[in-house]
């Protein structure tokens, strides 16, 4: 087995309700923490519709020495709305890993 994961949700809107209203980035870094030491896992799968919420997470979960994994919601997006969404999530998951040992990113 190469590691053990876990899903992570920053939110996304279903139906007009948000899966997670409230964002805050003190909670995401100290959940990144319970997800390493508590639950010992070694990777996280990052999901959620908003960009910024998945760098926030990305970024707490690199530096908590987790291998990240992007795993964007994109649906209800156009096709050219969805190819802009990718590039830039390209872009966000190069800058989050940056220089940190462990960091994964696979989008």
């Amino acid at each position: 087995m190469r590691g053990k994961g876990i899903a992570y949700d920053t939110g996304f809107i279903n139906a007009g309700v948000s899966t997670r209203e409230h964002f805050d980035p003190d909670v995401v870094r100290r959940e990144m923490r319970v997800i390493r030491d508590d639950l010992h896992c070694t990777a996280v799968r990052i999901t959620g519709g908003d960009p910024d919420r998945l760098e926030i997470a990305a970024r707490h979960a690199a530096d908590a020495g987790l291998e990240v994994w992007y795993s964007p919601f994109t649906c209800g997006l156009t096709p050219g709305a969805r190819a802009h969404r990718r590039l830039c999530r390209t872009r966000r998951a190069a800058a989050a890993g940056g220089s940190r040992r462990r960091a994964r990113h696979r989008v």
